[in-house]
């Protein structure tokens, strides 16, 4: 193959080509990723801040509600731990959901797995 002045042209100008199509591929690439870095951390932002707008919500009508039953509770009630998880239990709304015991422990052996 003769290398012509037309054939010399045309492979210069096709590398060329090819050389900035690489170019603005991996530009592209970059700011994709930079784009979609900047989204998710702004959606997981938008997501922790509900979370902890709805546990401050949670927490302070739990608030609430402790400081409105504190009134109707009396000594003996919270000298034991079972008696004052009753009284808990037997109120409206969330606190239900408060323990003050720990949880009971099942009795038994534990299986830990193999080897353990």
């Amino acid at each position: 193959m003769k290398w012509t002045l037309q054939n010399r042209l045309t492979l210069v100008v096709s590398l060329f080509l090819l050389c900035l199509m690489g170019t603005t591929s991996f530009l592209s690439l970059g700011m994709f990723k930079q784009q979609l870095k900047g989204i998710i951390a702004a959606e997981q932002q938008l997501l922790l801040s509900e979370i902890a707008g709805s546990l401050d919500d949670k927490l302070s009508l739990a608030q609430a509600q402790l400081v409105a039953s504190s009134t109707i509770v009396s000594t003996e009630i919270l000298a034991s731990g079972d008696t004052a998880q009753g009284f808990l239990d037997l109120r409206p709304g969330d606190l239900r959901s408060l323990c003050l015991l720990p949880a009971p422990q099942a009795s038994g052996d534990h299986d830990d797995g193999p080897g353990l």
